[in-house]
């Protein structure tokens, strides 16, 4: 039985991806188009939540001037991650309280974290049967027969994560599939990847990172394990960090999904480091520049993403807080287009100046061009004694050995090749970056990924975290 399931979900993955490829144009256009307009009609005339309805009303959209085509979204408001809360919709979900499986929490890396919920038939397909498709997409679909370990990142009190529902469903639509969590103990993890011959995997880089360490410190090779494909969700990586795991897990193909708590897997990497094409059957994903327009290929611009199947909550041009540059339709799939060079919607304010997301993506690239790689980096603001802003710059050292002077100065040399902190910083305007160095496995142990910044002014400036390697001292570069 369970065999016939997962052979039948594999062939409609592949009759979906062979329509991707070669299915007339005006076809697969007419199909998505359809359940658009079911789609917006359903959430406008909704009577368990009218908050969508009253965002198009405030926009003045009425029922007859709703997109029927996927050319008419621009013409819908953008749905914020706002709308969500102020609707209420984890309490209130579009449909019946029965068919809601999950109400999954946001990171909240861009902001305050939003709870959404997901009908059963939403999450099997975004979460389960597309998790399948990426298996396909890379010939290596008969691994799912195999035992795989799915490590999602929740806390005994809370389980409301994208990963928790994602891994948990996985397991009953692929038993094969064993669920663990990022904090179980390091011997845990050992054990399974060492004794429970996996052959294939999915979480975030830092965890196979930390594992990585924490095998070396131990002595072991991990390069001997029967796991052979990685499919991992969360931020691009460096080229550096993707050879480092493939060759410390010996593996024969490591592979990013584009995937969000929210939404679940929305595109894949067709090849290693390579673009990700999108799953345009499911979603209708806009990459817009500042007045919502679509951008020309080749363009950067904010990541908008309708969910075809989102039922129980409005995901209909829904900000997730993503930039990207979009490719235009290059890829192996004719009507999947495809984008690259992903990253956030994010600004820190640090004195009197402004840090992006990508200017903070690029400061782990640096170091390593200086000579100083690390597999984990945040950038912390908190309040000195005297007010002023002050920069934390915390990274986990690629190896035991590294020469700890040269990592802090490389930390301190990246900041400083953005203007205005080296301007600050060079002014007095802020104080000298603090450098935190932890060893190998220890800034990322116990979650999912790092985030790349984290306000922490409410933090008491004299809190010293005991288990950092470096001193936690003014830098002098």
């Amino acid at each position: 039985m369970v065999e016939t399931l997962l052979g039948t979900m594999r062939g409609r993955q592949r009759d979906d991806l062979a329509r991707a490829a070669g299915e007339p144009a005006a076809a697969f256009a007419t199909r998505r188009d359809a359940r658009l307009a079911r789609l917006v009609r359903f959430h406008y005339e909704n009577g368990r939540n009218p908050a969508y309805r009253g965002l198009l009303e405030r926009h003045g959209i009425t029922v007859s001037r709703l997109p029927e085509r996927a050319a008419d979204l621009p013409a819908l408001p953008v749905v914020e991650k706002t709308l969500l809360r102020e609707g209420d919709y984890a309490a209130r979900p579009a449909v019946a309280d029965a068919e809601v499986r999950f109400v999954v929490q946001s990171s909240g890396s861009t902001g305050s974290p939003t709870a959404v919920p997901h009908s059963a038939a939403f999450e099997r397909r975004v979460f389960g049967e597309l998790y399948i498709r990426l298996f396909e997409m890379m010939g290596r679909g008969d691994l799912l027969r195999e035992p795989g370990y799915g490590v999602a990142h929740y806390t005994p009190r809370s389980r409301n994560t994208g990963t928790y529902a994602a891994f948990t469903l996985l397991r009953e639509l692929v038993p094969s599939t064993i669920v663990a969590c990022t904090r179980d103990p390091l011997a845990d993890h050992l054990r399974v990847l060492l004794g429970d011959g996996v052959r294939w995997s999915a979480s975030a880089p830092g965890f196979y990172l930390t594992v990585l360490a924490g095998a070396r410190e131990h002595g072991l090779d991990l390069r001997r394990v029967a796991l052979d494909t990685i499919v991992a969700g969360g931020a691009p990586v460096s080229e550096d960090t993707q050879q480092r795991l493939v060759d410390g897990y010996g593996l024969g193909a490591f592979r990013l999904g584009y995937v969000c708590s929210e939404l679940g897997w929305m595109g894949f990497q067709t090849e290693e480091r390579g673009p990700y094409s999108l799953f345009a059957d499911d979603f209708i994903i806009e990459v817009v520049d500042q007045r919502g327009r679509q951008v020309a290929p080749g363009e950067r611009g904010r990541v908008l993403v309708t969910a075809l199947a989102s039922d129980a909550a409005p995901l209909i041009r829904y900000a997730i807080g993503d930039t990207a540059r979009y490719l235009g339709y290059t890829g192996p799939y004719a009507h999947f287009p495809v984008i690259d060079e992903i990253g956030r919607d994010m600004v820190a304010h640090i004195g009197d100046g402004k840090v992006t997301y990508d200017d903070l993506a690029g400061l782990p690239l640096a170091m390593a061009a200086l000579g100083a790689p690390v597999t984990a980096f945040q950038l912390a603001k908190r309040r000195a004694a005297d007010g002023r802003d002050q920069i934390h710059v915390r990274v986990e050292l690629a190896d035991p050995g590294q020469d700890i002077q040269h990592v802090t100065s490389a930390a301190v040399n990246a900041l400083r090749r953005h203007p205005q902190m080296d301007d600050q910083i060079g002014d007095g305007e802020i104080p000298r970056p603090i450098v935190e160095t932890f060893s190998p496995g220890q800034l990322s142990a116990g979650r999912l990924k790092v985030p790349l910044y984290v306000d922490e002014t409410h933090v008491d400036e004299t809190h010293v975290d005991e288990t950092r390697i470096g001193a936690g001292v003014p830098a002098s570069g």
